[in-house]
């Protein structure tokens, strides 16, 4: 049972090794912070999480007001 723990953590840092190599391209490629924002929204619009994605959104969009909690809900949103 181990092993198999073994196994999956190897190919996850092999998996993180190659979005360090990843990231070094698009950094020596040289973006500007505008574009490394963009690449993060672009990104996380492929996430299988909606919830993740929506949050991301509002973070990079500065969607400051989807942030607030709601008082009132309308029932469109339901």
């Amino acid at each position: 049972m181990n092993d198999v723990k073994d196994i999956k953590k190897k190919r996850e840092l092999k998996e993180q090794m190659t979005c360090r190599d990843i990231l070094k391209e698009i950094l020596n490629f040289g973006v500007s912070e505008h574009q490394k924002k963009f690449l993060i929204y672009l990104l996380s619009l492929e996430l299988e999480d909606v919830d993740l994605m929506r949050k991301i959104d509002i973070i990079i969009n500065n969607k400051k007001e989807a942030l607030k909690p709601k008082l009132i809900i309308d029932p469109k949103e339901l």
